[in-house]
């Protein structure tokens, strides 16, 4: 499980990852990357297809909090069920935002 914190002050995306641990404390990131390129920055491998957010190759489960939706591929109805995130394009409306990767 993956968890994703942008900074209350400055909306930066935080990664820390028990699995990268010995080789990395964290992944900053500012606000205007993806998700996907912290993710892929910290070494963890995830699928992904079009980096837009119109595939849903990158449909991520979410398991806390809430994500800012920025893809084309999930229904209004979906989007706002926050079960699901496309982590090529979208970030975390939350503090904290828990990822099943």
């Amino acid at each position: 499980m993956t968890e994703i914190t942008p900074s209350p002050l400055n909306n930066v995306i935080t990664i820390d990852d028990e699995r990268i641990k010995s080789h990395l404390d964290r992944v900053v990131r500012g606000s205007v990357e993806e998700t996907l390129n912290a993710l892929l920055d910290a070494g963890i491998a995830v699928n992904y297809a079009c980096t837009e957010g119109v595939c849903g190759t990158c449909e991520t489960r979410v398991i806390e909090g809430t994500p800012d939706h920025r893809d084309q591929f999930l229904s209004k109805e979906e989007q706002a069920a926050n079960k699901t995130i496309m982590i090529c394009c979208s970030g975390a409306r939350s503090r904290t935002l828990v990822l099943d990767i």
